[in-house]
């Protein structure tokens, strides 16, 4: 496991190093072609690689409990997360006129895009509730049979419910 992880975060690092490199150098078309498939190439491992990473490091804390939608589910909410980021740095740099160019259009598409990965994200949290509540194996019923009686995991479980879907539900539509 030690080894895969700092195999995983050692993809993270060149990609990022290959990225800084290349967006310093971009003075034509070419170039930033050059940039867009090295960016293709590196979602590509982030999926892959995150989604690993979370079976072995948060699934290991439980290692009577599996999941097949986990990996995806973290890799949705990594999505919400990024394009949340990405509207408030952008709206920053625009208040501060570094992006005269940047409409309310543009903001909108990244929030459409969050809105999606939002909405897969909560297929995902039911879906996994769902595999969880229906067949009531005792494997799969003892991730939740342990953390509900903490009322701290009570409230941080429907908290999430409510960020991650009720509020994009309302705020976005």
């Amino acid at each position: 496991y030690t080894f895969g992880v700092l195999l995983f975060f050692g993809l993270w690092a060149f990609f990022a190093y290959l990225l800084a490199k290349k967006f310093k150098s971009i003075k034509n078309w070419k170039e930033y072609s050059t940039s867009k498939k090295i960016s293709a190439a590196f979602l590509f491992v982030f999926g892959i690689s995150s989604s690993v990473l979370s079976w072995w490091v948060i699934m290991s804390l439980d290692p009577h409990w599996y999941s097949t939608l986990f990996g995806w589910y973290n890799l949705a909410s990594y999505f919400c997360a990024g394009f949340a980021m990405m509207i408030l740095i952008i709206l920053g740099l625009k208040k501060m006129g570094y992006l005269p160019n940047v409409t309310v259009d543009h903001i909108h598409d990244i929030a459409k895009l969050m809105f999606g990965f939002s909405i897969f994200w909560t297929y995902l949290w039911f879906s996994q509730f769902l595999l969880i509540w229906y067949p009531n194996v005792p494997e799969t019923t003892a991730w939740y049979s342990k953390r509900f009686d903490i009322p701290i995991f009570k409230i941080i479980f429907f908290a999430s419910l409510v960020i991650n879907f009720v509020l994009p539900l309302l705020t976005i539509i």
